[in-house]
């Protein structure tokens, strides 16, 4: 079975895509070939064509074809003439596979390429996948202060519904997201996997743990991490109050800040806000993240409460907990707030800060914490046990029978 896999975003420098799609595709079996395309930012591809031939080699390897296209939107801009023609590229470059390799199973990763099967998949009769990682629409809104009359807005909850009304197969990544959709209209099947972890490069590793603790003079620190970038929708701030709180009641407490997203000025937030010494900021490159993640005892995981949250699975919440990590979470982030509780893997805010800290200090005297993070993890969040998930869509999508060792997707918790 051959499939075409697209995503507006880059395979290259977007961690998130690096550990969600190549991770994924790396996983399926010899038996399922993919065709990849993905965007890069035209001044980044121009500057990294080696980068770019060295991935193309090492995925032809596994027997995928990739394909990395120029465009001209920059990141963290809207402009909408940038957009319609970055638009209008990817389209005919699928067009021309389709009709190239003859390609009839396609999985888009994102509105702006579900927009493209919507249109290009039915002249070819290929069937594809929706694969919505979040809610595009809100998320511009929001991330604008746009209110729900503004065009934009309008605009894209309109593709939305044509995308739930034309789309063979739908995917999500939780079921607060699934019954979303549902309540917008979509009448078909929606199947649920979320963020996965990468579970041999994200692991508790106790040996490394020790020694980077030692090499940092973190042996007798509380070490609580933050990781992933500083979007408006996760409360860095909150996340600085959560940790003054939690330096009260643990006054060896460190806050270490994991972040490629502006450093600098990370650094002087947390210099404006917290005493010397009290913080440490790294940027560092993907392959050095697992490391210190097992170095810390405590992850924080606050979010905006908004739908954009509602229906999130954020994938630092399975990396955490592959590195044996603890959370301490906001509630309504997805499924992610109900697995914490259920699972009494960290603590949610609610109410109390103090009290909900304290029982967190009480859940960190237990010697078998860090294991069972580590076992949730790699039972429910790695693409062993979601992949099938999706291949038994295009599988369905193909007219091909299912893989019955499929066992859906993510529990959903009581």
């Amino acid at each position: 079975m051959e499939v075409l896999f697209l995503t507006y975003g880059s395979v290259l420098t977007q961690p998130v895509l690096q550990s969600q799609v190549l991770t994924f595709i790396r996983s399926c079996p010899p038996g399922v070939r993919f065709t990849l395309v993905s965007c890069e930012w035209f001044p980044v591809y121009r500057a990294r064509r080696t980068e770019i031939e060295r991935l193309r080699q090492d995925l032809a390897a596994s027997q995928v074809r990739l394909w990395l296209l120029p465009k001209i939107l920059p990141p963290r801009n809207q402009r909408t003439w940038q957009f319609g023609l970055d638009l209008l590229f990817l389209t005919l470059v699928t067009f021309w596979l389709l009709l190239r390799y003859r390609l009839r199973v396609v999985h888009a990763r994102g509105y702006e390429p579900a927009l493209v099967c919507s249109v290009v998949a039915p002249l070819f009769g290929a069937r594809w996948m929706f694969d919505a990682r979040g809610v595009l629409p809100e998320e511009l809104a929001e991330s604008k202060a746009l209110p729900d009359t503004s065009m934009l807005f309008r605009v894209w909850k309109s593709i939305e519904g044509w995308l739930l009304r034309r789309a063979p197969a739908v995917s999500v990544v939780s079921h607060v997201f699934s019954r979303h959709f549902r309540a917008l209209g979509r009448r078909g099947k929606v199947v649920v996997v979320p963020c996965c972890v990468d579970a041999h490069m994200f692991r508790f590793d106790l040996a490394a743990r020790q020694q980077l603790r030692t090499q940092e003079g973190w042996t007798d620190r509380l070490v609580v991490v933050y990781s992933g970038s500083t979007n408006w929708y996760q409360e860095f701030g909150t996340c600085i109050q959560v940790f003054k709180h939690l330096s009260h009641l643990s006054p060896n407490a460190l806050l270490l800040a994991l972040v490629n997203d502006r450093p600098a000025e990370v650094e002087k937030t947390l210099g404006d806000s917290l005493p010397s010494g009290s913080f440490v900021v790294k940027s560092l490159v993907r392959a050095e993240v697992p490391r210190y993640l097992c170095a810390a005892d405590v992850a924080l995981l606050l979010r905006s409460r908004s739908l954009v949250s509602q229906v999130a699975c954020p994938v630092k919440f399975a990396e955490y907990l592959a590195c044996g990590v603890p959370v301490v979470a906001t509630p309504g982030i997805g499924d992610v707030s109900e697995i914490i509780r259920a699972q009494g893997l960290g603590v949610l805010l609610e109410g109390d800060w103090e009290s909900c800290l304290r029982l967190l200090q009480q859940q960190l005297q237990d010697p078998t914490l860090k294991a069972r993070c580590r076992e949730y993890a790699t039972r429910e969040l790695t693409w062993s046990a979601h992949a099938t998930t999706w291949l038994n869509e295009y599988a369905r999508l193909a007219g091909e029978p299912p893989d019955e060792t499929d066992t859906g997707a993510m529990p959903e918790c009581d």
